[in-house]
């Protein structure tokens, strides 16, 4: 006699598969173990029951691998992918060094996490798809592998996860770390002379949401950002970087942006930097205030990505 099972009113489709699949009823397993994993795709526990349940070979290994770039430590999922690979095709296994998702088949965009993986920099600007938080999860990873790790690799692939995430003047800092650790061909070389040929930007802003958006508008046409969340952070940057444009919010903590306006424009290296101050106030007083510490113009919040390239392309153009 089969053992009976009650649920709750409230239906959690995972524990319903865990218990079917314990009383030996997989098929119906499978079918709510589909369902949970649709419903919830970074449920790394799905993914893991859901292999177990695998019908085929090449179905198990999909599902551990989507554990894996979910959760790259698992001992569990890397264990059984060890044992099940030898038992497919023998054909080389590509893998994607962000997110570590492997695959069959050799693929420039990840289908994981949808990072551009080559140095292809008109399709790394113009992807739409990326998985922010596996990237900036590879950032982390990567940098905290050390000597366990080829160097030349760790700061290629570092330049990369920048690239996706548009911050293209880090993606240039580590590339050029790579170049010096390692010459490997003449696409690096190229890569490194196309980032330094774009004049680097940089937007001072406590607000999260408009240095996103500056910086995704900038770097999607032609530039390069630093991105600056207080006049501290900014005066930091200022002792290793020469932006050629500032964008500088009035109203910040520490030191407001008349204030930071004047100490760029009063230092050698960055006299000639144009300065633009971002203010949600339009007043007049507000515009001469900034014209008297050395602004160049004034922005006025809320505006649209298309006045933000009209005024900086006033003062500085990409360079072909």
């Amino acid at each position: 006699m089969m053992p009976t099972r009650t649920f709750t009113n409230k239906r959690d489709p995972l524990v319903e598969a865990i218990e079917l699949a314990r009383l030996g009823q997989k098929g119906e397993a499978r079918q709510l173990l589909r369902e949970a994993c649709r419903i919830d795709p970074g449920n790394a526990k799905a993914w893991l029951w859901s292999a177990s349940l695998a019908e085929t070979v090449a179905d198990a290994i999909n599902d551990l691998q989507q554990v894996v770039a979910l959760d790259p430590d698992n001992a569990t999922a890397r264990g059984w992918l060890e044992r099940l690979r030898p038992s497919v095709v023998e054909v080389p296994w590509y893998q994607c060094f962000l997110c570590t998702y492997e695959g069959l088949e050799e693929f420039d965009r990840c289908p994981q996490c949808h990072s551009v993986l080559s140095l292809d920099l008109d399709e790394t600007f113009r992807n739409q798809g990326l998985d922010e938080r596996q990237a900036r999860i590879a950032v982390d990873r990567l940098g905290k592998l050390g000597g366990s790790a080829d160097p030349f690799d760790i700061e290629y692939y570092l330049g990369v996860a920048h690239l996706n995430l548009l911050n293209s003047h880090a993606a240039l800092e580590h590339f050029r770390r790579a170049e010096a650790l390692d010459e490997r061909g003449a696409q690096l070389r190229a890569t490194i002379a196309a980032l330094s040929r774009r004049p680097l930007v940089m937007a001072v802003d406590d607000c999260l949401t408009i240095r996103t958006m500056v910086t995704s508008t900038l770097e999607r046409n032609g530039y390069r950002c630093l991105s600056a969340a207080s006049s501290v952070d900014a005066l930091s940057y200022l002792e290793n970087a020469t932006p050629e444009f500032v964008l500088l919010d009035v109203s910040m903590p520490f030191m407001d942006g008349y204030l930071l306006a004047k100490s760029i424009k009063a230092q050698p290296k960055t006299k000639d930097t144009t300065v633009v101050m971002l203010s949600a106030r339009d007043g007049f007083m507000d515009k001469v205030k900034g014209r008297m510490s050395g602004a160049a113009d004034y922005l006025t919040k809320p505006f649209e990505p298309a006045l933000l390239l009209r005024i900086i392309r006033k003062y500085v153009r990409p360079k072909e």
